[in-house]
């Protein structure tokens, strides 16, 4: 009876042993496979931060309208990547109807003056278009343009894309018909997000008679 409680002792130590044994060995692989995943997520974190390039420009057309003989857009630029934003100028470009797809033929103020703006990552800015509205300057004719058609009224944005070529993104923001005596009569505005994309840019200029 002694040997056999001898014997079951024994018995008893070596399961207590294995499970231990087997207790420390899942621990160890936990352990190991935190270390990995801590590993991953450091080199994951560190490719973000010093060699990842994310390019994403937007200007926000928020408010605007016509005012004591001038148009005045509100806009706001906005830099959602991680390297420096770049807007040379903004400009506002008048199409009759007949011709929105003929460049050519476009009304523009040429007193306006764009100081560029850049923006650090993450930052916005609030900046203030101001047009004058006198639109007996303009030879309609020459244009081929009827200056009692409707109007439409176009953004034109010049900036850096993400490979620092220039690049140019334009919008319809609205319309605007005259009177008479070419004075505003109505117009209308679409407030927008617009995206400075970066999938084109210029590669030459002309000047055409």
């Amino acid at each position: 009876m002694r040997q056999n409680s001898h014997g079951i002792i024994r018995a008893l130590r070596r399961v207590e042993k294995n499970s231990t044994q087997e207790t420390n060995e899942k621990k160890g692989g936990s352990g190991n496979f935190i270390s990995f995943l801590a590993l991953i997520i450091s080199i994951v974190a560190l490719y973000f931060q010093f060699f990842y390039y994310h390019y994403d420009l937007n200007a926000s057309f928020i408010s605007g309208g016509y005012e004591n003989d001038s148009l005045r857009l509100h806009i706001i630029y906005h830099n959602k990547g991680n390297q420096d934003g770049t807007i040379l100028k903004a400009e506002v470009w008048y199409f009759s109807d007949s011709n929105v797809e003929r460049p050519k033929n476009h009304l523009g103020f040429r007193s306006k003056l764009n100081d560029p703006v850049i923006l650090p990552p993450g930052s916005q800015e609030f900046h203030i278009i101001s047009e004058p509205t006198d639109f007996k300057i303009f030879d309609f004719e020459k244009n081929n343009t009827n200056p009692f058609d409707t109007l439409r009224i176009q953004l034109q944005f010049r900036y850096l894309n993400d490979y620092n070529l220039l690049s140019e993104k334009e919008e319809i923001v609205g319309w605007v018909t005259l009177d008479s005596n070419k004075q505003v009569d109505y117009y209308s505005l679409s407030f927008k997000n617009i995206i400075l994309e970066t999938d084109t840019y210029i590669s030459e200029t002309y000047r055409s008679k």
